[in-house]
């Protein structure tokens, strides 16, 4: 299938795996990734679509971290839905994720990338970054 993605992205990591992409999901009246308040906190609900460039036999996880005007990791949401050892070349990968941000952390921005959970090492995009920023319209902002 033709995957068309709300916010269209396109880096490769590490030669192995392309993002495409992403949606927001839950709320249609907001405009970035969902602001939902529960309990003092912003619910970010978004669902990424990745493709599988070369796969290796490694262990991958994805990651979308929330990161404050002081570097620090905020909230975090990192999984993966399938194996990457049944990863095929051409294979699309879709991922839902749902982070929390406390209403009191200030402004926050949002990184997705892709790493390997026995190492931590994260893969890197062509042009040497270990992630790629989201686009605005976030809480906090």
């Amino acid at each position: 299938p033709v995957i068309q993605p709300q916010f269209p992205d396109g880096t490769i990591f590490s030669n192995e795996i392309a993002f495409l992409g992403y949606d927001i999901v839950g709320s249609s009246d907001l405009v970035g990734p969902v602001r939902e308040v529960n309990e003092g906190a912003d619910a970010i609900n978004l669902v990424t679509y990745w493709r599988v460039v070369a796969p290796e036999n490694e262990p991958r996880r994805f990651f979308l971290h929330a990161i404050a005007g002081d570097g620090q990791i905020v909230a975090q949401d990192d999984r993966i839905g399938a194996p990457a050892n049944y990863w095929q070349i051409g294979d699309t990968i879709i991922q839902r994720h749902s982070i929390q941000v406390a209403q009191n952390e200030g402004p926050v921005i949002y990184i997705l990338g892709i790493y390997d959970p026995e190492t931590g090492q994260r893969l890197s995009t062509r042009d040497g970054a270990d992630h790629v920023q989201l686009e605005g319209g976030y809480p906090g902002e």
